[in-house]
This record gives structure tokens, C-alpha cells and sequence, in this order.
């Protein structure tokens, strides 16, 4: 698909089908600054309904536990050394 941008030059984006899903993307991304800047450990947290996301950290290798603080929350955290 092709369109133009403000100044009409013409943009070529690969199909939706050629393109690595955005999210795992950013994560990636996310992922090689941490290791480079030093850094041990990823951890964050998510709300324990939110299934989705929960099955995209544990596909990228991410270790679950609850969130002894909120009974809501998952703690995701992904090793990096």
C-alpha cells in the first residue's frame, strides 16, 4: 500500500502480512536497550484479567508471579543476565 505525506512523496509500507506484529516490536526494542545500558532485570506489572497480555510476556520468556501487594496483579519479569 502506498500513500502520500504532507509534502506528496509517496510512502511504500509493506503489507500487513510482511510486517512483525508493532507490540513485539517495541518490546524487542525495549528488550536490547535494557542489555545494553546493564540492566539485570525487566519487571512490570499486569492486571491478572488481562489474558492477552499476559500470553504476549510469557511468549517473550517472561517468569509470572503474583503481586503480593495487589490480588489484581501479575509481576512479570524477564532475566537478562
Amino acid at each position: 500500500m502506498q500513500n502520500a505525506d504532507t509534502r506528496g512523496n509517496r510512502i511504500h509500507r509493506p503489507r500487513r502480512e510482511h510486517r512483525e506484529p508493532q507490540p513485539r516490536v517495541l518490546m524487542h526494542g525495549l528488550i536490547v536497550c535494557a542489555k545494553r545500558r546493564g540492566f539485570e532485570r525487566l519487571s512490570g506489572t499486569i492486571l491478572r484479567v488481562n489474558e492477552p497480555m499476559l500470553a504476549f510476556v510469557r511468549a517473550l520468556g517472561f517468569e509470572l508471579r503474583d503481586d503480593l501487594e495487589d490480588s489484581a496483579q501479575v509481576v512479570a519479569t524477564l532475566q537478562l543476565t
